[in-house]
């Protein structure tokens, strides 16, 4: 993903995402708990191989149903993934477009299958928000850009306190120009909440992404506004969630000290 993209080395905790979701998690098999784990590291991470592989294996769960595995989590889970590869610029270019075109291909048909799945608007939102940055035409970004918020404020009025949808929420308001939107100290606020929420909430079932993203997301908010000691603080939380991010130790934190 470009690194200060919405990561979404993420984009956990699952509050509210859909009750058939949430059960199936709570009784999923111990091989999709591994998968999901390693998915999220990988991600928070940046390790593109192992993010490839997990999403392999996630496609063969989706293609195959298992027991105690929603075909909806499925297909989020596999989306995901897409997004996570599409999203980082070390992705060769040609191959981000169609990640990001089936990661929203699977979100659509997972809100078929569970139209209560708070996490799949909030993830389709974000990965909407990914092609309005590759859209060729004013008119293509401006058919695209309503979409992606009525998606987020339909995941936001499911789980109002949803930690992925309040990180997507926030990084929306952190890029975006104050003339369109733009709100730094209320990305801020929805960073902090974020962050707080999921430092609280450890153990929750898939999907559980976001903490890692809270704190990097949370610490480039302070740092815009000159706190480079906060901004620190949160990227060395970032850090001992994921050890080998290239991207928080060579240039978040070189950048604030």
């Amino acid at each position: 993903m470009s690194r200060n993209l919405f990561v979404l080395g993420a984009l956990g905790l699952l509050l509210v995402a859909g009750l058939g979701c949430t059960l199936a998690a709570q009784s999923a098999p111990a091989e999709w708990m591994t998968l999901t784990m390693k998915l999220s590291r990988a991600a928070d991470n940046g390790d593109l191989a192992e993010l490839k592989a997990a999403r392999a294996e996630a496609q063969k769960i989706a293609a195959t149903p298992t027991p105690g595995v929603s075909p909806a989590i499925a297909l989020y889970t596999v989306a995901y993934a897409d997004y996570r590869l599409a999203a980082d610029d070390r992705t060769p270019a040609s191959e981000r477009p169609g990640l990001a075109d089936e990661a929203e291909q699977h979100l659509r048909e997972t809100l078929k299958r569970d139209g209560a799945f708070a996490d799949a608007y909030g993830l389709l939102s974000a990965v909407l928000s990914l092609k309005i940055g590759w859209a060729a035409s004013t008119a293509a970004k401006t058919s695209i850009g309503p979409e992606s918020a009525q998606s987020l404020n339909r995941g936001l009025s499911l789980a109002p306190n949803n930690s992925r949808l309040l990180i997507v929420q926030g990084s929306a308001l952190f890029r975006r120009p104050a003339e369109y939107g733009g709100d730094p100290q209320q990305a801020e606020a929805l960073f902090r909440r974020a962050a707080d929420l999921l430092d609280a909430e450890k153990n929750a079932p898939w999907p559980n992404w976001g903490r890692f993203d809270a704190h990097v997301w949370l610490g480039q908010a302070l740092a815009k506004r000159g706190d480079k000691a906060g901004a620190l603080a949160e990227y060395n939380k970032a850090l001992a969630l994921a050890p080998n991010s290239a991207w928080v130790k060579d240039t978040l934190i070189p950048a604030v000290r």
